[in-house]
């Protein structure tokens, strides 16, 4: 890193820090709360209201989103109470997963938030706790197709709680779901998917898990279709990065698996 690079890095540090001191996220949090059981009992009730409660459900979706970016910069230590962070986040979750597909935004924001979070948190950490029906919540949201982005998130959660000693004997289950993942029409879903395999599989201990899954010839198979992804997918560099980090990956995954 470069003297320039390094003296941006810092001056982001110190507005972050600037940010979180001041208080801002609390007041962030607020705007992030949405009473789904209520807004439920009020769409049936008086539908007329509908426009009203479509409104809360953006500042919701705002909120959240807003929730989603300070994530992406603080550090755990900054960040506090990360466990109940997390419970928060599960708990907004959990309400919003019993409302129509018309407050799917909120959703995708707060399984961005629970996902972030979970890519900040060391392996096994305590600081997070994953209760059984949160892990079948996620599971659900995986298979949900009425928005891609919340399928995406929920893979990708899947892909870092697959590393966690906790999840050992799920590890089959959600090898399989992943594989199915593979053949999907989305192509986020696929890459993810590639991602989330390669992050929990790459440990030797689970070789014999990879040869009962057939897991290899599976990958051999969607290695070409991330090739043609890659040449159809030249105006958004974004997902040409991706696309193209996810071939190269599971190349190498391939080559490395094969000599063992």
């Amino acid at each position: 890193m470069t003297q320039n690079e390094e003296m941006a890095s810092q001056r982001v540090r110190d507005q972050v820090s600037l940010i979180l001191s001041s208080g801002v996220c609390s007041k962030v949090i607020s705007k992030c709360t949405y009473p789904a059981a209520r807004v439920q009992q009020l769409l049936s009730t008086y539908p007329a209201l509908k426009f009203y409660l479509n409104t809360f459900s953006v500042m919701q979706s705002r909120g959240l989103g807003c929730l989603v970016n300070i994530l992406l910069v603080a550090s755990v230590n900054e960040l506090g109470d990360v466990l109940g962070m997390w419970r928060f986040l599960v708990s907004i979750c959990s309400d919003l997963m019993v409302l129509p597909t018309l407050y799917f935004e909120p959703l995708e924001e707060v399984t961005a938030a629970m996902w972030t979070l979970l890519r900040k948190i060391p392996k096994n950490s305590p600081l997070v706790e994953i209760q059984k029906g949160t892990m079948e919540g996620i599971l659900i949201l995986a298979k949900d197709p009425r928005s891609v982005q919340v399928r995406t998130n929920a893979i990708g959660m899947l892909g870092v709680l697959g590393q966690q000693a906790a999840f050992l004997t799920l590890l089959p289950d959600i090898g399989n779901l992943l594989l199915g993942f593979l053949s999907d029409t989305s192509v986020l879903v696929v890459v993810e998917a590639v991602n989330a395999i390669l992050d929990i599989f790459a440990d030797d201990a689970l070789d014999d898990l990879v040869t009962k899954l057939n897991m290899l010839p599976q990958l051999e198979q969607v290695l070409p279709k991330l090739s043609k992804l890659v040449k159809d997918t030249s105006e958004d560099n974004i997902m040409l990065d991706r696309l193209d980090e996810a071939r190269l990956n599971t190349k190498r995954f391939l080559e490395y698996k094969k000599k063992m």
